[in-house]
């Protein structure tokens, strides 16, 4: 199996009220092109672990439903919040 060795663009907008990221597949299905995620502004701490890491499981899990996608990032996100991983604010 070869290494992947880019990672999706991140990048934070505005977006519709319930919306808290969307993950866009790359063009070409080869781990050299990655997809896009956009990220919703203005989410808590807490929220924008766990969308980032949905949004993340989208990108190197594509096949796997949305339920168990959820279900992960929720889990994983929980276990890093409990553990103190927060957002950095920028100065």
């Amino acid at each position: 199996m070869r290494k992947r060795t880019t990672i999706p663009s991140i990048s934070y907008k505005n977006l519709p009220r319930g919306i808290y990221g969307y993950w866009v597949a790359p063009a070409k299905k080869d781990i050299h092109y990655p997809g896009k995620i956009q990220i919703a502004k203005g989410l808590s701490s807490k929220r924008l672990l766990e969308t980032l890491i949905h949004e993340l499981l989208h990108e190197y899990f594509p096949d796997i439903t949305e339920e168990k996608v959820t279900i992960v990032a929720v889990a994983i996100g929980q276990a890093l919040w409990d553990h103190k991983f927060r957002e950095i604010p920028e100065l």
